[in-house]
């Protein structure tokens, strides 16, 4: 299944490389003064152009799959496969010497590769992190021309010279828009945040609705007071065994005003106009304990 489907993708490469000669075949036999002849000669010249870009990039996708299937001399990182895909591949010449060398851009990392002398295969030269490195393009020179350096401030200066105009900036876009983009995906760290102290809001004691004043509302609770660490125990027994006479007091007119109240209601029945004098006497020291 595989290979028939490898065959058929292929067939349509393979068949361009025999219509420039079919079509120059052809023109041999058209006549100078026939009006399909200029066409002819010019789709002969098309489809040279065609076969020879596909054949270039057949060429480029081989080199491709060669180094991600892990065909790279002293390599002993991850897997290639796992640094993502290949954004561009090719060939340059590095340093003064002009040292032939194949650039490799990945999206994160810029890998450097040199070629065997028999030409069977990639070896690893260097790895350049993107987050570390910038790229400028160079005008031409009496020494070089069509060049760009990768510097960094963990590295030496690397020249690269291309072997055209379109290569060096293709080469220049695609490293700068890749450092772009790393430099955008990884966060940025910020110091954290201080938690804010919470609001000491005032507390409202009791209910928020108000409730009827009762008897007990008479007897006593305990001042709201801060505390002293220097009052002395005798002072604070002194003032609980006052508390306690002031309830036993409270207690007693509690229980008489009690008594006085239910007496009001039965005569209040009978008599509803005039109030009698033990209401009197309750309403007296209410108010008297009120003062």
């Amino acid at each position: 299944g595989l290979l028939v489907l490898t065959t058929g993708l292929s067939k349509p490469f393979r068949r361009l490389e025999k219509y420039a000669g079919m079509l120059t075949e052809m023109e041999r036999h058209v006549e100078e003064t026939h009006v399909d002849r200029g066409d002819t000669q010019r789709s002969v010249s098309v489809y040279k152009d065609i076969a020879s870009a596909c054949s270039v990039v057949r060429r480029q996708k081989e080199m491709e799959l060669e180094v991600i299937s892990g065909g790279v001399r002293g390599w002993e990182g991850e897997d290639l496969a796992n640094m993502g895909e290949i954004v561009h591949m090719g060939s340059v010449a590095v340093g003064s010497e002009h040292r032939d060398r194949y650039l490799v851009l990945f999206p994160t990392t810029l890998l450097m590769l040199s070629v065997s002398q028999r030409m069977s295969a990639f070896i690893y030269e260097g790895k350049l992190p993107l987050t570390g490195i910038s790229i400028n393009k160079l005008e031409d020179t009496d020494s070089y021309k069509n060049a760009f350096e990768i510097v960094g401030p963990m590295i030496e200066k690397i020249l690269a010279i291309c072997q055209t105009k379109e290569d060096q900036q293709t080469w220049v876009d695609l490293i700068r828009l890749q450092i772009r983009n790393v430099r955008v995906s990884s966060p940025v760290p910020t110091s954290p945040a201080r938690p804010t102290p919470p609001t000491h809001s005032p507390t409202v004691s009791g209910n928020s609705h108000s409730r009827p004043w009762s008897i007990s509302c008479l007897r006593p609770s305990p001042p709201l007071r801060f505390r002293d660490d220097k009052i002395s125990r005798n002072s604070r027994k002194t003032s609980e065994r006052g508390f306690e006479e002031d309830a036993k007091i409270l207690r007693v007119i509690e229980a008489y005003c009690t008594s006085a109240k239910t007496r009001y209601t039965v005569n209040s029945v009978l008599n509803p106009v005039s109030p009698p004098h033990e209401f009197n006497a309750m309403h007296r020291i209410r108010t008297w304990f009120m003062e």
